[in-house]
């Protein structure tokens, strides 16, 4: 399997997986109390940081030695990734004030934040090896 194929399929993984959770979590965020959303996210931030930066610390050192000075930019991504669940709190928390519960405008943020998590990802070279049916499926369209 060639790089390119790799990339698609890290991609797909992950944008499956994300489309799950950010889908659910802005449908669930964006229609209770907008206030609910906007604390949670702020401190699942605050709660999660010092887990999450040790995480960051960890990972970098190991990425770093597996890929060089590229790993810190991988690692980055995934630090920026973990911060999700907080982000995706607070926006569907803003779209559900200023639009009330819009449950096709809360879908489309699901989706966008699916995407930017299965960029972030796939750009990070995680997972290393994909799930077998994705793998399956990118070799299937080739």
């Amino acid at each position: 399997m060639n790089e390119g194929d790799l990339y698609l399929a890290r991609f797909l993984h992950n944008f499956l997986i994300g489309i799950i959770s950010a889908g659910m979590l802005s449908l669930v965020f964006g229609t209770v109390d907008p206030q609910f959303g906007f604390k949670f996210g702020v401190l699942y931030s605050l709660v999660m940081s010092p887990y999450i930066l040790l995480l960051y610390d960890k990972e970098r050192e190991a990425l770093i030695k597996k890929y060089g000075w590229r790993g810190s930019g991988y690692a980055v991504r995934l630090l920026i990734t973990r911060y999700f669940g907080g982000g995706v709190a607070i926006t569907a928390a803003t779209v559900e004030k200023y639009f009330g519960e819009s449950i096709p405008l809360l879908l489309l943020l699901g989706l966008v934040w699916a995407l930017v998590y299965a960029k972030l990802l796939a750009d990070a070279n995680h997972p290393d090896v994909p799930h077998y049916w994705v793998m399956k499926l990118v070799n299937r369209s080739a």
